[in-house]
C-alpha cells in the first residue's frame, strides 16, 4: 500500500478512505474477501498478510512501506502481519502502537493506520513517531503522515473536493487512477535515482514489473460500512469487489 487518503470524524466515529496498493506484479495476491478469522481484506500469498482491511465491528488497519535515505531497517517479520494481527485482536489502537514501538526493529520501514472503533492512531517505526488522530483529513504515502509529496498533495486536493459533494464511490476511485508524474523540481529525495523517483511520483503507477495493483474505497458510517476494491492487471481495471456490512457490537473486552 503506497498512498492513502483518510477523512475522519471523531465525534461521529465515521471515516472515508481511498487507497492504492503498489506492488511487484509477480507477487501473488487474492482480492478482498472474508477470512475465516472474520476480517475482510485482500491477501498477500507470499507472506500471508494483508496491506489493508476492516472488520464488521468497524476496525480498520492499513500499512505502507517507508522509502527514506536514512532507513536501514530490514526486519524479520512481514509488515502485512501488523494489519492482520490488529484486526484479529481486540487490543486498542494505542495498545497496538505501544507493542509496535517495542518491536520496531523487527520490521522493515512502515507506516500504519489503526482504528479500534473509538480512536485512530498513526505510527511510523523509522521515525518512531506516534500520532493520535483527531477529526480531519490525512494523507499517507511512503514517508510519514501528511508529508507533502506531490502525489499525496494532488490526491488530497481532489479528495477534499469530492468530500464536499455527493460524489459516488467510483468518483473517489477515479482520483487514484491518475498517472500524471511530478515535475523534476517537485521530487523528494528518498535515496533512489531521480528517474525512478519520477516514475514513482504518480498516483497510479505503471512500470515494467511493478505498479498499482488495486484501489480501495471504504466509507464507514455509525451503523454500516461500505468496502469497494478495484483490482488492476497491466494497468487495466479487472475484478471489482463491493461489500456492505452492518456494524456489529464493538469487539473490545
Amino acid at each position: 500500500m503506497c498512498l492513502i487518503q483518510l477523512s475522519y470524524n471523531e465525534l461521529h466515529q465515521t471515516y472515508t478512505v481511498i487507497a492504492n496498493r503498489d506492488e511487484f506484479l509477480d507477487r501473488e495476491a487474492v482480492p478482498a474477501h472474508l477470512w475465516q478469522s472474520g476480517i475482510f481484506a485482500g491477501k498477500d500469498l507470499s507472506a500471508g498478510g494483508t496491506w489493508l482491511g476492516i472488520t464488521a465491528q468497524g476496525r480498520f488497519a492499513a500499512v505502507t512501506n517507508v522509502r527514506h535515505p536514512d532507513s536501514r531497517v530490514v526486519g524479520i517479520h512481514s509488515r502485512g502481519d501488523i494489519v492482520t494481527q490488529f484486526l484479529q485482536s481486540d487490543v486498542t489502537s494505542k495498545q497496538m502502537v505501544t507493542q509496535l514501538q517495542q518491536q520496531r526493529e523487527q520490521y522493515g520501514g512502515f507506516n500504519v493506520l489503526l482504528y479500534d472503533g473509538k480512536e485512530f492512531y498513526h505510527y511510523n517505526n523509522i521515525f518512531d513517531k506516534t500520532t493520535r488522530l483527531t477529526s480531519g483529513i490525512y494523507s499517507l504515502s511512503n514517508h510519514s503522515l501528511n508529508t507533502p509529496w506531490p502525489k499525496a498533495c494532488r490526491s488530497r486536493e481532489r479528495f477534499e473536493q469530492l468530500l464536499a459533494t455527493d460524489a459516488s464511490p467510483q468518483q473517489f476511485i477515479t482520483i487514484m487512477q491518475d498517472d500524471t508524474q511530478a515535475q523534476p523540481h517537485e521530487l523528494p529525495n528518498t535515496g533512489i535515482d531521480r528517474h525512478m523517483e519520477q516514475q514513482l511520483s504518480s498516483i497510479f503507477i505503471q512500470l515494467d514489473g511493478y505498479g498499482t495493483r488495486c484501489t480501495t474505497f471504504i466509507d464507514k458510517h455509525p451503523h454500516h460500512i461500505t468496502f469497494i476494491e478495484q483490482t488492476y492487471e497491466g494497468g487495466f481495471a479487472t475484478t471489482i469487489v463491493h461489500e456492505q456490512f452492518k456494524i456489529t457490537q464493538n469487539e473490545e473486552k
